[in-house]
């Protein structure tokens, strides 16, 4: 294990990443909620950017641990500094950002696959491949096109 001023500053430079990262994904959020498609193209370059720069802090990290983790789970989970050690703010607040940012993303995805949903339906109403279309080619609503009466049925 390296000594702590290392791992701290490495902690600290991951906590940062993921910081601006979730910042990212809120924007990303907004743009999503508001239908904003510019803002939605600038939000998604910027989290990618973003993405790629916690990754660099997160291999460093995983380094200044000695570790190799593929997982993608925090690193040093089981080390002292983890457990009552000088660094376990640090990573708490690790652990803590790194929670919301999966939260974040998975609201993000929820809600895009809410918006492909929607999009894939209007389409199949506009291709009349809906499964009951609201009116006939007579322009009568698809109700008014089954007149039986009970009495016939």
């Amino acid at each position: 294990m390296v000594s702590s001023a290392p791992l701290c500053a490495c902690l600290n430079d991951t906590i940062e990443s993921l910081a601006s990262l979730l910042a990212a994904l809120e924007a990303e959020h907004t743009a999503l909620s508001t239908n904003n498609a510019e803002q939605l193209e600038l939000a998604t370059r910027d989290k990618q950017l973003r993405l790629a720069a916690h990754q660099e802090t997160q291999a460093l990290l995983q380094q200044a641990l000695g570790e190799e983790n593929p997982s993608g789970q925090l690193p040093g989970q089981a080390d002292s500094a983890v457990d009552g050690g000088p660094n376990q703010a640090l990573f708490e607040r690790l652990r803590d950002l790194t929670n919301r940012c999966q939260q974040s993303n998975q609201r993000n995805g929820m809600l895009i696959a809410e918006m492909q949903q929607r999009t894939r339906d209007a389409l199949g109403i506009l291709r009349n491949s809906h499964a009951s279309p609201l009116y006939t080619g007579d322009g009568l609503s698809s109700a008014a096109s089954d007149t039986r009466s009970l009495g016939k049925a």
